[in-house]
C-alpha cells in the first residue's frame, strides 16, 4: 500500500513510547516511507527498518528485564523506562545519548543483576561461582540459541570464546570499577558477567538471532500501534506471548517408552490415549530443548469422578508449556518440570471431587473443572473456573483470576498477590499472608462478602465491582479505599479500620449500608449514577460529591461539605457544627428535616447562611405536636415535602348522667355498684361513684377497662382503659333486697257501743324494705328493730285511725268513726322500686394527628405530600397581598393518599393538583383524598394519573374546577376510570363555576349555589360520571360513558353524550313548561322490562339507550305508567287526561313529536306535572323511563 511519512513516524513514536523521531531520524523514516512509494522497500521491509531504529531503547528495556526478572516491562513500565516525565534518565533522555546500543545494554544489564536491582537476588543465586565462559556459554544458549546461530552460519563456539576472552573481560572489569561504584570483588565479579550478558543481548539484537530478539521484535511491532495487547501489571514474558517463530517439531508418544530431546524451535509433544490407554508413562522422558515448547496431555482412560494422576518417574524438562485435559479429576505435582512457564488443565470430572494442582513459583496455572473444589498451591498466576470452591496458596503469587460458576468460595493466600480478578462466587477471600501488597479486586456476579487480610501500613485498595450481589467490602488495614460499581445497582457495608479516604466511583448507583469507620477523614463520589449512605457520616468526614444523584446523612458535621451535580438527597440530623456548611451544588437537591428539627433550625437565621444550593426541603414524619417552619430561614426553599404525619387513637370518653336513688336502689356502670341507704341526689350518686363520700351512698365493685374522673354535678367521665373507639361502657339499675312479711292485724269490729280496734305486730326491717299500715309507709334506711317500726306508727296513725303507745313490736289503733265497725285495717310490705339506669353520652374515639404549619412560603411553591395526613397542614404566603398569587399541590404517595387531615393553603388564588406515585410497577388503583382547605382560591387545576376527592374541601371562592388532565391508568377502561375519578361538591352559594374532568368515574355535586342567575357550566369526559347542577340555567356537557345527571331547579342545557346515561327528575317543579330542563341528544333506551308499564329494564346493561329516572317523582298510588306520542301540544294534554280516566292507575307520559317537549303527570290526576325537552325525539316508550316500580 506504500507508507507515508506521517504514518512511519507515528509508528515510531508510538514503539517509542511516545517519543518523537529527531530531525534526522526523521529524514530516515521519510526515505523508507518515499522507497515504499517507488517499489525500492516493500512495506513489511520498511516497517522492520523502521521498528529497529528503536532497539536502543525500547529493546534494551524489553530483553533485559526479560533476561534478569522473567518478564519484560508492562506497558506502564515501558513508558517510564523509555520516555517519562517523571523519569529524568530514561532511554531517550540526555544521560543515555552519550551510551552506545551495547552500552545501553550492558549498563541495564549491571543495574539489574547487581545492588537493589530486582533481578540481583536470583542472578547471583545463579551465577555466583560459575566462570565467565561458562556465563558466556549458558547465556549464548539461552539468548540467540546454539542451534539458531548454527543455523545461521555462526561458529557458536568462536563467539563464545570471543566474548569471554581475557582483553574483554579485562576491559568490562575496569568499565565496572569505573562506572558503578562497586567495590568488593563478589560484587564486582557478577557486575562483569551481567555486562557480557548484556553483550549477547546487544549481538542478539543486531543480528536479530534467537527468541529475545525475535519476541523483543513481537512485541515492539505490538507496540507500534499504540497499544499492547499482551499487557499486564506485572509484566510480559515475551517467550511465550510472542513465541519464538523457528519452526518446531511435532513429537507424538508412543506406548513404548519415549526419550524425546526437542529442537530449538517451538516443538510440540503431544501424550494421548490410544487403544484404551494414555501413552504418558513414567518412564517416558522429554526434553523441549529451545524455544517455546507445548506438551499436551490427553488423558480420556479415567473415569469420572476418578483421579488422574501424573505417572511417577516422568521426566518434563525445558517445555515452557503443558496442556492437560482430562475426564477425571487432577492430582498434578510438576514442581519436577523444571524450565515450565504455563501449566493448562482441565478436567471434565463432573464428581465434584477436589482437583489439586502443585506448581512451582515461575509458574502460570490455568485450571478449568467442570465441578468440585480447586486447590492450587504455588505459581506466579492463577486462572481457576470451576463450579465448586477455590482455595489459591501461593508464595509468589501475583495476581489471580477465579470463577466458580456454581456459587462457591474462593480463598487466596499470596504474600505478593497485587491483583485478584473474581467472577460468580460467593464469598472471596484474599490473604495477603503478612504482608500488604494486594492493591486491585476486580469482582463481576460476586454474592458473598469480598475481604482483604494484609499486614498494616500505607496501601491504598481498589475494588472494581460489577453487577456485586453481596453485602460487604472489607479491608481492616488499607489506608485509602476506592470502590467503583458497574452493572446493577449494588447494596453493602463498606468495613475498614484504618482507612481514612474513601472513593466511590464507577456507573452504578451504589448505596453503603454502614461499617465506615471513624478512621475516615474524607468521601469522594466520582460514581456517576449516585451513592447513598444509609448511616450517617462522621463529623469530621469531608464529603464531595459526583455527577450522580447521591444522598447522604449528616450531623453536627465541622466541614464545607459539596455534593456536586445530580439530584442529591442531605439529611440534617442536628445544628451543623463549628465550620460546618453544606453546598448542594447543581442539580435539584433535597434537604431533608425532621419537623421537630425544621422548627429549631428555622427559628434563627443560622442554619440557613450554612446552607447553598438546595431546591427542596423534605419534611420527615411529623409527631404529635404542633411544628412550625419559617423558610425565610431555610434558604426560602419553595418546593416542599412532606411525609406522612403520626397519628394517634385517643382514647373513648363517655359521660354517665346519674339520677337519684331511694333507700335500697341501685345502680351499676362497667362493674361498680353504688346502693343507696337513703335518698341519694344525682349528684350525690355520681359523687359516691367518682370515689366521694357521701353518707347514705355504699359502693362495691371494680371498674372494668374504665377509669372514672370527677363528678360534675350529676355527670362524670369515664376514660376508657384501651385506646380507640369500644363500646360504651354498661349501665344497669336495680335494688339491693325484697319485701320483708306483712305485719300481722287483730281486728275487734266495732259495735254500737263500742269502736273497732286493730292490733299489728311489726317485725324488723332491713334497707330499703317498707310496710304500709292504712295510707301511712315507712320505709327502712339500713336495718330497723320492730320496735323501731312500731314506734313511727304509734306516732304516724294512718288516716280514719288513732295510735295507742307501742306495746313492744305491736301499736293498736282505734277507729276514729265510733261504735262503728268499719272497714278493717290493712297491713302491707313492699320494697324499693328499680333505680333507672344513668344515661351514658360517648364521646367518639378520635383519630388526631400532628399539626404543621409552613410559614413565609413564596408563591408558586410546591407543596408535596408523601404520606397520608392525618392532621393538619397549614401553608402560609410570605406575601398574600397579590391577586394572582398560585401553589402547585403535589399527591405523590406509594398509592393513591387517603388524607384525613386538612391542608390549608391561605391567600392563594389558583391552586394546581398534580397526582402521581412513587411506585414504578403500578399506577394508583383509586382516587386520593385530599380536605382541602382554600377559601381565598378562585381555580382548581388537576392533573395527573389518578383523581382527587375533595369531600371534605372548602372553597367557597371556587369559580374554576379545571380537571381535564387527570388520566387514570388501569389494566381495564373500568379500572381507569375508577382512578380517574374526581369527587367535588361546591361550597359556594352564589358563584358561576365552571368544572372540567378528565376519564374518571366523576362526581360532580354544586347543587350548593341556589341563585338563579349564577349558571355553572360543567363538562366530563370519558367515565361513568354523576353530575349535579346549580339553581341556575347550567350548561351541562357529559362525555363518553354511563352518565348520571340529578335534575335542578334551573332551565338546564344537558348534553348527555355517549353511552346508557340517566337523566334523575328529582322534583317535578325542576322542569316545567316555563323553566323545562332540555337534553340535546337523548337517544331513548328500547329495552323494556317484561311488565312494559314499568318502564325500562333494571339491568343497566342491557339498555340500548338513555333513560329518564321519575322514580322520585311518582304518585305512590301510580302502578305504571303509559307513554304515548302526540302530534302537538293540545293532544299531548289531552291524552294525559284521557290516560287518566281510562286506564287505571297508570298515569300518562306523551311526547309532542313537533317539538321533543315531553308532557309528565306523575299523580295520574290528568295535569301536566313537569315538561322536558327532548331535543329531536319523535318516538318514545316506556323503555325510556326508570320508574322505580320494578
Amino acid at each position: 500500500m506504500a507508507y507515508t511519512t506521517a504514518q512511519l513516524v507515528d509508528a515510531y513514536t508510538k514503539a517509542n513510547l511516545g517519543k518523537a523521531p529527531d530531525a534526522a531520524t526523521t529524514l530516515t523514516l521519510d526515505a523508507y516511507a518515499s522507497q515504499t512509494q517507488v517499489g525500492g522497500l516493500s512495506d513489511a521491509t520498511a516497517f522492520a527498518n523502521t521498528l529497529k531504529l528503536v532497539n536502543g531503547t525500547t529493546a534494551v528495556a524489553i530483553e533485559t528485564y526479560q533476561f534478569f526478572t522473567n518478564r519484560a516491562p508492562s506497558a506502564a513500565g515501558l513508558a517510564f523506562l523509555v520516555n517519562s516525565t517523571t523519569n529524568t534518565n530514561d532511554l531517550n533522555d540526555a544521560y543515555y545519548s552519550k551510551f552506545s546500543n551495547e552500552n545501553r545494554f550492558i549498563n541495564f544489564s549491571i543495574n539489574l543483576a547487581t545492588g537493589q536491582g530486582e533481578g540481583a537476588a536470583a542472578f547471583a543465586a545463579a551465577y555466583t561461582g560459575v566462570s565467565y565462559a561458562q556465563t558466556v556459554a549458558t547465556a549464548y544458549d539461552k539468548i540467540i540459541g546454539n542451534a539458531t546461530a548454527a543455523a545461521a552460519g555462526v561458529d557458536v563456539a568462536a563467539a563464545v570464546a570471543y566474548l569471554s576472552r581475557a582483553d574483554n573481560i579485562t576491559y568490562l572489569t575496569n568499565f565496572v570499577k569505573a562506572s558503578t561504584g562497586l567495590t568488593a570483588a563478589a560484587d564486582i565479579d557478577l557486575a562483569v558477567k551481567a555486562a557480557l550478558i548484556g553483550e549477547i543481548l546487544n549481538v542478539a539484537t543486531t543480528s536479530g538471532l534467537g527468541a529475545y530478539a525475535a519476541g523483543a521484535k513481537a512485541m515492539i511491532a505490538d507496540l507500534s500501534d499504540g497499544t499492547l495487547s499482551t499487557d499486564n501489571a506485572n509484566g510480559v514474558n515475551i517467550l511465550t506471548a510472542y513465541p519464538s517463530s523457528l519452526p518446531g517439531t511435532s513429537f507424538t508418544l508412543t506406548a513404548n517408552v519415549d526419550t524425546l530431546v526437542g529442537t530449538a524451535g517451538a516443538d510440540t509433544f503431544t501424550a494421548a490415549t490410544v487403544s484404551g490407554a494414555n501413552t504418558l508413562t513414567g518412564l517416558d522422558s522429554i526434553d523441549g530443548g529451545n524455544g517455546a515448547d507445548v506438551l499436551n496431555i490427553s488423558d480420556a482412560v479415567t473415569a469420572t469422578n476418578n483421579e488422574f494422576a501424573l505417572p511417577t518417574g516422568l521426566v518434563v524438562k525445558n517445555v515452557e508449556t503443558v496442556n492437560l485435559v482430562t475426564t477425571g479429576y487432577v492430582d498434578a505435582d510438576v514442581t519436577g518440570f523444571s524450565g515450565l512457564t504455563k501449566l493448562v488443565i482441565s478436567s471434565a470430572n463432573t464428581g465434584g471431587a477436589t482437583n489439586t494442582v502443585t506448581v512451582g513459583d515461575d509458574v502460570d496455572v490455568v485450571v478449568s473443572a467442570a465441578s468440585g473444589e480447586v486447590d492450587v498451591n504455588g505459581g506466579k498466576t492463577a486462572t481457576v473456573t470451576t463450579r465448586g470452591d477455590i482455595v489459591i496458596d501461593s508464595d509468589v503469587l501475583t495476581t489471580a483470576t477465579v470463577t466458580s460458576t456454581n456459587g462457591g468460595d474462593a480463598d487466596i493466600t499470596s504474600e505478593m498477590v497485587t491483583s485478584v480478578t473474581a467472577s460468580k462466587v460467593d464469598a472471596l477471600t484474599i490473604n495477603n499472608d503478612g504482608e500488604a501488597t494486594v492493591t486491585t479486586v476486580t469482582a463481576s456476579d460476586v454474592t458473598g462478602t469480598i475481604r482483604v487480610i494484609a499486614d498494616t501500613g500505607t496501601r491504598a485498595l481498589t475494588v472494581n465491582l460489577a453487577d456485586y450481589a453481596g453485602s460487604q467490602v472489607r479491608d481492616d488495614t488499607a489506608t485509602s479505599l476506592v470502590v467503583n460499581v458497574s452493572g446493577d445497582a449494588a447494596t453493602f457495608s463498606v468495613v475498614t479500620d484504618a482507612a481514612e479516604s474513601l472513593v466511590l466511583g464507577g456507573s452504578a448507583a451504589v448505596t453503603i449500608n454502614g461499617g465506615l469507620d471513624a478512621t475516615l477523614t474524607s468521601v469522594t463520589v466520582t460514581n456517576t449514577a449516585g451513592a447513598t449512605f444509609n448511616t450517617a457520616l462522621g463529623t469530621g468526614v469531608l464529603f464531595a460529591g459526583g455527577a450522580g444523584a447521591d444522598s447522604i446523612i449528616l450531623g453536627a458535621t465541622t466541614q464545607a461539605i459539596t455534593t456536586g451535580a445530580g439530584d442529591d438527597v442531605v439529611e440534617v440530623t442536628s445544628a451543623l457544627g463549628t465550620d460546618g456548611s453544606i453546598n448542594a451544588g447543581t442539580g435539584t437537591d433535597t434537604l431533608k428535616l425532621s419537623a421537630a428539627l425544621a422548627q429549631t433550625l428555622s427559628a434563627t437565621t443560622t442554619f440557613g447562611g450554612k446552607i447553598d444550593g438546595f431546591e427542596k426541603l423534605a419534611i420527615g414524619t411529623v409527631g404529635l405536636a404542633t411544628n412550625t417552619v419559617n423558610l425565610s430561614n431555610l434558604d426560602s426553599l419553595a418546593y416542599i415535602t412532606v411525609g406522612a404525619d403520626t397519628a394517634a387513637a385517643v382514647a373513648e370518653r363517655d359521660t354517665v348522667t346519674f339520677g337519684g336513688l331511694t333507700a335500697g336502689q341501685t345502680v351499676t356502670v362497667a362493674g361498680r355498684t353504688v346502693t343507696a341507704s337513703t335518698t341519694l341526689t344525682g349528684a350525690q350518686v355520681a359523687t359516691a361513684f367518682a370515689g366521694g363520700t357521701v353518707t347514705g351512698a355504699a359502693v362495691s365493685g371494680t371498674l372494668t377497662d374504665w377509669t372514672a374522673g370527677t363528678a360534675s354535678g350529676a355527670n362524670v367521665i369515664l376514660t376508657s382503659t384501651v385506646a380507640g373507639a369500644v363500646t360504651n361502657a354498661a349501665t344497669a339499675g336495680g335494688v339491693a333486697g325484697t319485701a320483708p312479711a306483712a305485719p300481722s292485724v287483730a281486728t275487734t269490729n266495732g259495735t254500737g257501743a263500742s269502736d273497732e280496734t286493730a292490733d299489728v305486730t311489726f317485725g324488723a326491717l332491713t334497707n330499703g324494705q317498707s310496710v304500709t299500715v292504712g295510707d301511712k309507709t315507712y320505709t327502712a334506711e339500713g336495718s330497723v328493730t320492730a320496735a323501731t317500726v312500731a314506734a313511727y306508727f304509734s306516732g304516724n296513725a294512718p288516716t280514719g285511725w288513732t295510735a295507742g303507745a307501742p306495746s313492744g313490736s305491736t301499736v293498736t289503733f282505734t277507729s276514729t268513726t265510733t261504735n262503728t265497725n268499719v272497714a278493717n285495717l290493712v297491713a302491707t310490705s313492699g320494697y324499693a322500686t328499680t333505680a333507672t339506669a344513668p344515661t351514658v353520652t360517648e364521646t367518639t374515639a378520635a383519630v388526631v394527628g400532628s399539626a404543621l404549619v409552613l410559614n413565609n412560603l413564596a408563591a408558586n411553591s410546591t407543596l408535596e405530600l408523601n404520606g397520608a395526613t392525618v392532621g393538619t397542614i397549614t401553608a402560609n404566603l410570605k406575601d398574600s397581598t397579590g391577586t394572582a398569587d398560585a401553589i402547585t399541590l403535589v399527591v405523590n404517595g406509594a398509592s393513591n393518599i387517603v388524607n384525613t387531615g386538612t391542608i390549608t393553603v391561605a391567600g392563594v388564588e389558583t391552586v394546581n393538583i398534580t397526582t402521581t406515585d412513587s411506585n414504578k410497577n403500578a399506577n394508583p388503583a383509586a382516587a386520593s383524598d385530599l380536605n382541602l382547605i382554600a377559601t381565598s382560591a378562585t381555580k382548581v387545576v388537576v392533573s395527573g394519573n389518578h383523581g382527587i376527592d375533595f369531600t371534605g374541601s372548602s372553597l367557597a371562592a371556587l369559580t374554576t374546577l379545571d380537571a381535564s388532565g387527570v388520566v387514570g391508568t388501569g389494566s381495564t377502561a373500568a379500572a381507569a376510570a375508577t382512578a380517574g375519578a374526581v369527587t367535588f361538591t361546591s361550597s359556594s352559594t352564589n358563584l358561576a363555576l365552571t368544572v372540567t374532568t378528565g376519564n374518571g368515574n366523576d362526581v360532580i355535586n354544586l347543587s350548593s349555589v341556589n341563585v338563579t342567575n349564577k349558571a355553572a357550566t360543567i363538562s366530563t369526559g370519558a367515565g361513568n360520571d354523576t353530575v349535579t347542577g346549580t339553581a341556575s340555567a347550567d350548561v351541562i356537557n357529559l362525555g363518553a360513558g354511563n352518565d348520571t345527571v340529578y335534575s335542578t331547579a334551573g332551565a338546564d342545557t344537558i348534553t348527555l353524550g355517549t353511552g346508557n346515561d340517566i337523566y334523575v327528575l328529582r322534583d317535578s317543579t325542576h322542569s316545567v313548561l316555563a323553566t323545562a330542563q332540555t337534553l340535546t341528544d337523548f337517544s331513548a333506551n328500547t329495552k323494556a322490562d317484561a311488565t312494559a308499564s314499568l318502564g325500562a329494564t333494571a339491568t343497566l346493561a342491557d339498555r340500548t339507550g338513555d333513560v329518564i329516572d321519575v322514580s322520585d317523582v311518582l304518585s305512590g298510588a301510580v302502578t305504571g305508567i303509559k307513554v304515548q306520542v302526540a302530534a302537538n301540544a293540545a293532544d299531548a294534554q289531552t291524552i294525559i287526561q284521557n290516560i287518566s280516566t281510562n286506564d287505571g292507575s297508570l298515569t300518562g307520559f306523551v311526547l309532542d313529536s313537533s317539538t321533543g317537549k315531553l308532557y309528565m303527570d306523575f299523580d295520574d290526576n290528568g295535569t301536566v306535572d313537569s315538561v322536558i325537552t327532548l331535543t329531536g325525539a319523535t318516538t318514545l316508550t316506556t323503555a325510556a323511563f326508570v320508574t322505580g316500580l320494578i
